[in-house]
């Protein structure tokens, strides 16, 4: 009888985390946003490219990116503020590697 509801209580712990949203992470490369490829992320390319996204506002992240707030991101805006973002966690899996080289600083 144990038996047979451990193993309910198992199945039914393993149904609830299949069907929980995983975390998605944000990339670390700046051409993963530029989806039109203009060297310039605008603010609904970065929208749609952090869909499912839930650990920060993605509009927040948007704002703080966009240092001279012109409505777009450019490469060297990404790279100045992403170490900033990184050490609140938004780019916090990103890290920069110097033998191979890290995303932020390649485009």
């Amino acid at each position: 009888m144990k038996v047979v509801i451990v193993l309910i209580a198992c199945l039914f712990q393993g149904s609830v985390n299949s069907s929980k949203e995983e975390d998605v992470r944000l990339s670390c490369n700046f051409g993963s946003y530029d989806s039109d490829s203009n060297a310039k992320i605008d603010r609904d390319e970065f929208l749609e490219a952090t869909i499912g996204y839930n650990k920060h506002d993605p509009k927040k992240v948007f704002a703080r990116l966009d240092m001279n707030k012109n409505g777009e991101v450019d490469y060297s805006e990404f790279v100045k503020m992403s170490p900033a973002l990184q050490k609140d966690g938004v780019f916090g899996h990103c890290r920069r590697r110097w033998c191979n080289g890290c995303t932020f600083w390649k485009k």
